[in-house]
């Protein structure tokens, strides 16, 4: 197979203007290549189709955007640092962001084949997704762009091989069933979460999310977290954390108006619950993106 691959053009910022890339990095093997690109924090546009199997690290923050690919609902998550995104050869990717700083991501090209006994399996387009050991394989290839004398025979063709492995291995576990007997049903799970999302400067309860599905608190904590993989307290406190994530990148909001705008009781509850899930605090979060 030529490794001369189809890669991701950023087409345009809305205005027509070219995007300007203040890093771009490319290397090519056999059945493979891989990309490191850095993009000024301007918004752009996109759209893909690739003739081989795509992934790639993303490390992006955004004011806004949308990420479309063939036959799911767009993405909009703004959030989009250490995600990842699989797009299967033949199916399109669209898209446009406003990155709150630049932006960046680490992409790889690749055949069906990760080897004499690696092959790619049927796996539908993932977006903006977690995964540390495909997270470590990307890595990896980052490593071989920024150094060159890491780039020994036959080392991106193992890397190539492990990211087929990965991926294969992740493809099989999303192909378990996705509500297990005595989780919620689809419809349940859409009529919670819309419900959480249109109340989250309100005070929610369990009682009254689990009258929204006719279960008493008991069996819907239970099946909540069957069908989620986390009780109902902890997804409201994240998707609160997601709020207050993009009232910070406003400086018109004070710390203490993101707290009570995202449905917090105050500056101290956000502070201790955003530490948990991001790791740092808001003022922190707040200084990184500035």
């Amino acid at each position: 197979m030529s490794t001369k691959m189809t890669r991701l053009e950023l087409m345009s910022r809305p205005a027509g203007d070219p995007v300007d890339l203040s890093d771009f990095r490319r290397k090519s093997w056999p059945g493979i290549a891989a990309e490191h690109v850095r993009v000024d924090p301007v918004a752009y546009e996109y759209a893909f189709k690739a003739s081989t199997n795509f992934i790639a690290l993303l490390n992006v923050y955004r004011k806004d955007g949308e990420i479309f690919v063939d036959g799911q609902k767009p993405t909009t998550v703004k959030d989009l640092r250490n995600k990842l995104t699989f797009v299967p050869a033949g199916t399109l990717i669209s898209g446009w962001s406003e990155p709150v700083k630049s932006a960046s991501y680490t992409a790889v090209y690749f055949d069906q084949n990760g080897g004499d006994d690696v092959k790619l399996e049927a796996m539908a387009p993932a977006v903006a997704f977690e995964d540390h050991m495909l997270r470590s394989v990307l890595m990896g290839f980052s490593a071989l762009l920024r150094d060159g004398s890491i780039d020994i025979d036959g080392y991106a063709e193992t890397l190539g091989a492990l990211l087929v492995y990965e991926i294969n291995r992740l493809g099989r576990q999303w192909k378990l069933p996705a509500i297990h007997e005595g989780g919620l049903n689809p419809q349940q799970i859409q009529r919670v979460t819309d419900y959480i999302e249109g109340h989250l400067n309100d005070k929610l309860t369990v009682a009254t999310l689990a009258e929204l599905v006719t279960l008493s608190r008991f069996h819907f904590i239970r099946a909540f977290k069957k069908s989620m993989g986390i009780p109902p307290h902890q997804f409201i406190m994240r998707r609160r954390v997601d709020r207050a994530k993009e009232m910070l990148t406003e400086s018109r909001f004070s710390v203490t108006e993101v707290a009570h705008g995202a449905g917090f009781n105050g500056l101290t509850q956000l502070t201790r619950v955003f530490r948990q899930v991001v790791g740092v605090t808001p003022t922190t979060f707040r200084r990184d993106i500035s």
